[in-house]
């Protein structure tokens, strides 16, 4: 080791004498020592799901820590301290990040990803690591002033680092990649340690377009020239390109990127023809930065001969409204061989205690692809300070007994959606240096792997559903999306039903089988090939759900033949999206009559004619004009359609409250586990409540069975169908619902 590592080395040797008086958990080993000699490692969905590690399945768990601080004696000794805690608790992995190593003077230098290889096995002989290995473009000025031209430039002139598009920066961070792998494979020690690479680029490592939301769009000519080449590659000719932009003709120099898209224009969808260049400009912007992880991913995996797993942060579809965030090409990245865990933090609205935590993305898509969406959890624990460079928007969580509430209502939405998760102390200060934390970590594992060994597939009632094309005809992000999807994830969590988070893509394939509602959150434009998918739904008593309009834009654009209903324009500026109740509901509506939701913008708005077989529920506050509606339809109706025996329910409005959803689903017939607008999630037999607020709590059971504590085994109840019980506000609680037909 070089002497600058020796320095570092002394100083974490010093703090590994002391950092635990006494194991603070006397968990089971996770795995045995040298287990994972030759470390060919994969990811098993069918059950559970893990990550084995040379035959042996292991839980998706991992703590992070931050190696990138300043390496005083204090922070290694915090790291070193969390480490072992970790090792306590039966974690069986541990991810760390690091600066992919730029070539100086013709050589790599590895001192600093050793060093830090070196400490976390001599803490801990028994980890597997994952680094995250940051693809930032370096600022190197010798290259910029030879490659000027290729660094991301924005409408006001000023540059950033080297482009996505810039064909210099992925050579070297080709070869720099190649070489980093090469590093650690052909070392045994750490071969046989090392489970996989997490490729990180950009804003946070987490694959956004660095400084967009800031800054506006990369105007340079590097991202010009591979946009007119994707343009080229999409149409297939210049004559082709021209036609859909509504020109006689085209050339390259004519082909330019707005500099900014937010409030591109008034309207809340852009027209699919006279918008055509920014639509386009849109999908490449998430293209691109799907190619280049796919691109680094595939070479890893023909490095390590695909033994070796890669994760990328992607997708964040609830959380990122903005459509040039390069977040929406989630398909794409989900159907490749190559990536095998995708990941995301728990969303920043609403997570601190008595709070959702909700997903950013379509996390229940991932494992119908063989993959596993990890949560990172960095929460701000009561451990963390108020000068933390996150405390603007990552809130703190005052106290350990809410500290603990958090980890396991997190780790409960976890295990219910069959996903994984790393702790993470961001910025390595002891966030997690706390034995009675760890002591619930390990209490939540030896739960979770429980009931992962026997759980049947993930099987929801209701599934929300995302279309990433729908992103591409907005510009208003956060008044739009913010709202439709963002925002909407607070009354799902608090609706009580059993519910998945899916994209449309793999809706209209039929990957999605079981949910009985389909709740369309974003539909207003849809393929031919998205309505033919769409329309295999129609059937078994399924109920359709459209939220705002289901396929009213795109100059095919078939609402009727789509959605059952005659959807109209309002004329725009007059109505506000607060829906009025009817009064005289029965039936599942009882809950909702005579109240009112929803609260739009001055936007264009939709309601729908009605007309033989057409129940209006509800209308826009001060008019006659239906807002919310269903449609039964039943055999020889609605000539248009072939299917029979369905319903379609319109909801004009922004955002289905969770009163609605719970409507909704007593309407299709499926379970309500909760009615208490608490944080629920649940899969039929597994279940997790965190109490927004304090008092009594009662589970609905869909048919009479036990009623178990996941954590201690005690049975609570046998027999019964609804279980009560009190919480204070703030606690969290996992049940196990057992049946008679179950184990």
């Amino acid at each position: 080791m070089r002497r600058a590592g020796w320095a570092i080395w002394l100083a974490m040797a010093g703090a590994g004498a002391t950092l635990l008086s006494a194991p603070a958990v006397r968990a089971e080993a996770a795995f045995a020592s040298g287990n994972a000699t030759g470390s060919k490692v994969r990811v098993v969905t069918a059950v559970g799901p893990w990550i084995e590690v040379n035959g042996r399945r292991l839980p998706p768990l991992m703590l992070f820590v931050n190696t990138e601080v300043r390496a005083t004696e204090e922070t290694v000794a915090t790291i070193g301290k969390e480490i072992q805690l970790a090792r306590q608790a039966g974690v069986p992995f541990i991810t760390f990040i690091t600066s992919l190593p730029w070539k100086v003077n013709g050589k790599y230098n590895y001192e600093s990803l050793d060093t830090w290889l070196d400490f976390i096995l001599s803490v801990y002989p028994e980890a597997l690591i994952m680094p995250r290995v940051r693809l930032q473009p370096p600022n190197v000025q010798d290259w910029a002033v030879l490659h000027g031209d290729e660094l991301i430039t924005y409408g006001d002139g000023t540059q950033s680092v080297f482009s996505l598009a810039s064909p210099f920066w992925v050579e070297q961070t080709e070869q720099a990649l190649a070489a980093l792998v090469n590093h650690i494979e052909a070392n045994p020690r750490y071969a046989e340690h090392v489970i996989g690479y997490h490729l990180a680029y950009g804003n946070t490592d987490e694959w956004f377009h660095l400084g967009y939301r800031e800054k506006g769009n990369d105007i340079s000519g590097a991202n010009r020239k591979v946009f007119w080449i994707w343009l080229l590659r999409k149409y297939g000719s210049t004559e082709a390109l021209a036609r859909a932009w509504g020109r006689e003709s085209i050339s390259e120099t004519e082909v330019t990127i707005p500099s900014t898209t937010s409030g591109y224009t008034r309207s809340m969808l852009l027209d699919v023809v006279k918008d055509r260049p920014v639509i386009d400009f849109f999908e490449y912007g998430s293209q691109i930065v799907a190619e280049r992880i796919l691109n680094f991913a595939h070479q890893v995996k023909s490095l390590t001969g695909g033994t070796k797993l890669v994760a990328v942060f992607y997708g964040y579809l609830f959380e990122l409204p903005d459509s040039n965030s390069g977040h929406l090409a989630l398909d794409r990245i989900l159907t490749s061989p190559d990536i095998d865990l995708i990941a995301s933090p728990f969303s920043y609205y609403d997570r601190r205690c008595t709070g959702g935590g909700p997903f950013m993305g379509p996390v229940d898509s991932a494992l119908l692809h063989g993959k596993i969406w990890m949560q990172e959890d960095d929460t701000r624990t009561f451990l963390s300070g108020p000068d933390d460079p996150d405390a603007g928007f990552n809130l703190r969580v005052d106290t350990r007994e809410e500290t603990i509430a958090v980890h396991r209502r997190n780790l409960g939405a976890v295990a219910v959606h069959r996903g994984g998760l790393w702790w993470m102390d961001l910025w390595s200060k002891g966030w997690l240096a706390d034995e009675e934390l760890w002591a619930n970590i390990a209490t939540m594992r030896q739960a979770m792997e429980r009931y992962y060994e026997g759980a049947g597939p993930f099987a929801p009632d209701v599934a929300f559903v995302v279309s990433e094309k729908s992103f591409f005809l907005t510009t208003h992000g956060e008044s739009v999306n913010g709202v439709l999807l963002g925002k909407q994830r607070s009354a799902i969590q608090h609706s009580g039903v059993s519910y998945g988070l899916y994209l449309l893509d793999d809706v209209v394939r039929g990957q999605v089988v079981g949910p009985k509602v389909y709740v369309f959150l974003n539909a207003y434009y849809l393929t031919p090939e998205e309505r033919a998918g769409i329309d295999k739904l129609k059937k078994d008593g399924n109920v359709l759900v459209w939220v705002y309009a289901g396929d009213v834009a795109g100059q095919d654009a078939d609402p009727e033949r789509t959605t059952g209903f005659q959807i109209k324009v309002l004329p725009g500026g007059r109505y506000r999206g607060t829906i009025a109740m009817e009064t005289e509901l029965q039936g599942p509506w009882r809950e909702v009559a005579g109240k009112s939701w929803g609260e739009t913008p001055r936007v264009q708005l939709y309601s729908v004619a009605a007309g033989p077989g057409v129940t209006v529920l509800g209308k826009y506050a001060g008019s006659d004009e239906p807002a919310f509606a269903v449609l039964k339809v039943e055999d020889g109706e609605r000539p248009w359609h072939e299917q029979s025996g369905w319903s379609s329910i319109f909801y004009g409005s922004w955002m289905l409250s969770p009163e609605i959803i719970r409507a909704i689903a007593d309407f299709a017939g499926v379970p309500v586990y909760c009615r208490s607008n608490d944080v629920l999630q649940v899969n039929g037999d597994f279940l997790s409540i965190h109490a927004t607020t304090a008092g009594q709590k009662i589970i609905y059971l869909p048919r009479p069975g036990r009623v178990i504590d996941t954590i201690t085994r005690e049975l609570l109840a046998d027999g019964v169908t609804q279980y009560s019980f009190d919480m204070a506000a703030g606690k969290t609680r996992w049940l196990q619902l057992c049946y008679d037909d179950s184990n």
